[in-house]
Formats: structure tokens, C-alpha cells, sequence
């Protein structure tokens, strides 16, 4: 078996086919001709063929990530599930899934962090509704220390005052939608209530 052919991709300008007797064999990136070696009359064999084949999908997959982590963050839990969506056998993804930590691009503890003061600094969630949007990404017990740690300065009574202090009317139905958004009942009425004082 010899390489009779090598040629650009025309689709993708970042692969090329290889032509291995005359047929098209398979496509590759070019980056990876040369850690093939990969060259026109080149011999080679079966095996050598899976392991380039091989390499092309761990590169495409290395390429995807770098890809999706230009655009936003995500959980070690997120990016597992994107590989597993992929096919990729248990010992890859936790491969894929060190390599980026390692990187610094997988950082659960940080992202949490980061996650929980943009939700903090928006200033329009309950401490409540805030701890189930970080289960809901982070699968994270609302009760865990690290989550009070981390929402231990967060007031509602703050929140509220500052929300009430912007509705023009405040009625039965306003009460409701925040009282459904985590805000204990208590709270909303001595606000509302020292806001009326106040005006």
C-alpha cells in the first residue's frame, strides 16, 4: 500500500485527502502531515492508517474545544457530556478533560466564583433563585458551605429595595412574581413597608 496522492480538501481548506493506491483513503489536517511523516510514495500499512485516523479525530476534537471555549465558559460536567455526545470511549474524556484543566481553561472552583458575582452584581435575584441557577449549572447542593460561603454578604431585604424603589405600582400581582422568584414574603412586605413610610 503506497500514498499515490495527496491533495487539499475542497470544503474544508484546512485538510487534506490522502489517496492511498490510486482511491481516496481518508482526509486529515494539514498540521498533521509531518507528525505522520505523511508523504506522496509513502509505504504503508493497515495499522498505520488507523493511527493516523485516529489522530485526526483527537485533533478535531482538541480543535472543537478550543473552538467552543473562545466563545463562553463551561462546567467539567458540560464538556464531559459534549464528548460523550461524541462517542469518545471513558479514558479519552477524562484525557481531554485534564489536558484543559491543566491549560487552565477547566476550572470548576473559579467559574463558580466568577458565575456567582455576575449573578450577584445584576442585583435582581433572591439568594434562593441564585443557588438554584448554580445547582442547575454546577449540580451543586444549595447547602454546600462553598455555596453559603460564597452568598454569605448577598441580602435580599438590599435587592428588594432597590427593585420595589423602581416599580411604579406596586400591587398583588407584582408581590406574587417576586415572592415566586425566592423572596421570603416577610421581607417584601417590611420593605414595601418602609418604603411607603419613607415616600
Amino acid at each position: 500500500m503506497i500514498i499515490t496522492k495527496i491533495e487539499r480538501a475542497k470544503k474544508n481548506k484546512s485538510k487534506v485527502n490522502i489517496f492511498i493506491d490510486e482511491s481516496f483513503a481518508f482526509s486529515t489536517y494539514d498540521q498533521l502531515l509531518i507528525d505522520f511523516n505523511i508523504f506522496k510514495g509513502k509505504e504503508i500499512d493497515p495499522l498505520w492508517i488507523e493511527n493516523v485516523k485516529e489522530g485526526t479525530k483527537i485533533f478535531q476534537i482538541r480543535k472543537y474545544l478550543y473552538n467552543i471555549f473562545s466563545k463562553k465558559r463551561y462546567t467539567q460536567q458540560q464538556i464531559k457530556d459534549k464528548l460523550i455526545s461524541r462517542n469518545l470511549d471513558k479514558a479519552t474524556v477524562e484525557k481531554f478533560i485534564n489536558e484543559f484543566k491543566k491549560k487552565g481553561l477547566l476550572n470548576d472552583e473559579e467559574f463558580l466564583k466568577d458565575y456567582t458575582e455576575s449573578l450577584k452584581m445584576k442585583e435582581k435575584f433572591s439568594k434562593r433563585e441564585i443557588m438554584m441557577k448554580l445547582y442547575s449549572k454546577f449540580r451543586i447542593d444549595p447547602n454546600d458551605d462553598s455555596i453559603k460561603g460564597l452568598l454569605s454578604d448577598y441580602d435580599d431585604r438590599k435587592i428588594l429595595i432597590k427593585i420595589f424603589s423602581q416599580e411604579k405600582k406596586i400591587d398583588k400581582r407584582i408581590i406574587e412574581k417576586y415572592l415566586r422568584k425566592g423572596f421570603n414574603y416577610d421581607d417584601i412586605m417590611d420593605v414595601l413597608l418602609n418604603l411607603k413610610q419613607e415616600g
